[in-house]
C-alpha cells in the first residue's frame, strides 16, 4: 500500500524494531535491507513482475500465466528429481520428525490436546472462555477512543442456564477466576451463547486492583503464559469459573 501521509520521526517499522534490537543483542547480519529493498526483492522474484515504479503507480498488477498454475507441479511430475524438504522426501502425514522427539504435546499425527492445567468440564473450572475480537478496536488498539465507544460490548457474554445456576443476572458484576488469575466485570446473560461457555472480547486494558484483580476486563489475565512445542501462543484454550460477586 502507498503511504498517505509523512512518517512521524518516531514512527518505526516493525522489521525496523526487531532491527534495532538485534543490533543492540550483537546479532550480526541480521538485516542488510531497508524494508522496501525486501518487498523490492520479493517482488521482483516473481516472474513477469513489472517492477516497483510501474506497480507503485498501478497500484495493482494481476499475473497472466501461458497455463494454468498446479502447486506442486515439480513433485507430481518427479518426485524422485524434486523430493520436498521432508526426511522422506515426500509430503508427511505422519510426521517422523515429530515421532523422534517423543513429546506427549507434538505428536506426530495432529490432535486436539486439552490444556495442561484446566482440562474442559473439571468441577473447579467448568466454563471454556473465549475471547472474540471487538469491532471497537484493533486488538488493543483504540480503546481508549471516546468515540469508539459505543461500539464495545465487553460484557462477559454467559447462558442464561449458567447464570441461574449461579444467581447472576444481567448487569450483575461477576468475577472470572481460574488458577492464573481474576478479572470483575459486568455480565451480559444471553441465550446467545451455548450453555458452558463464556465470551469476552479480547484486547481490553490491564487495570488490577490493590488485590492484584483486574477490573479492565484484561483476558490475559487468566490464560497459561506458556508456548506450544513449536513456538505457538496457547491462548485459544482457557477454562473457568465464574460467580457473582457479593
Amino acid at each position: 500500500m502507498n503511504r498517505v501521509i509523512e512518517s512521524s520521526p518516531q514512527a518505526k517499522s516493525d522489521f525496523h524494531i526487531f532491527s534495532l534490537i538485534a543490533e543492540k543483542l550483537g546479532l550480526k547480519d541480521y538485516n542488510g535491507r531497508t524494508d522496501s529493498q525486501w518487498l523490492e526483492m520479493l517482488l521482483e522474484s516473481q516472474e513477469g513482475f513489472p517492477g516497483m515504479k510501474a506497480f507503485s503507480k498501478e497500484n495493482i498488477y494481476k499475473f497472466k500465466y501461458e497455463k494454468p498454475h498446479i502447486a506442486f507441479k515439480e513433485q507430481i511430475d518427479n518426485i524422485s528429481e524434486n523430493p520436498f524438504s521432508t526426511p522422506t522426501g515426500k509430503i508427511e502425514i505422519y510426521s517422523s520428525a515429530f515421532a523422534e522427539k517423543n513429546d506427549p504435546f507434538l505428536p506426530p499425527v495432529p490432535k486436539y490436546i486439552p490444556a495442561k492445567d484446566e482440562a474442559p468440564g473439571t468441577e473447579d473450572f467448568p466454563l471454556n472462555l473465549i475471547s472474540p475480537h471487538s469491532q471497537a478496536r484493533v486488538n488493543s488498539m483504540f480503546y481508549n477512543i471516546e468515540s469508539f465507544k459505543k461500539m464495545e460490548d465487553d460484557n462477559l457474554w454467559i447462558n442464561t442456564g449458567d447464570a441461574v445456576e449461579r444467581g447472576i443476572k444481567n448487569g450483575d458484576d461477576v468475577i472470572i477466576f481460574n488458577k492464573n488469575g481474576k478479572v470483575r466485570t459486568k455480565a451480559k446473560v444471553t441465550s446467545g451463547i451455548i450453555p458452558g461457555t463464556v465470551s469476552i472480547d479480547q484486547g481490553q486494558w490491564y487495570r488490577p486492583d490493590d488485590t492484584g484483580m483486574d477490573t479492565g476486563g484484561c483476558i490475559n489475565v487468566l490464560t497459561q503464559d506458556i508456548k506450544s512445542p513449536l513456538g505457538a501462543f496457547a491462548s485459544n484454550t482457557c477454562f473457568v469459573q465464574v460467580m457473582k460477586e457479593e
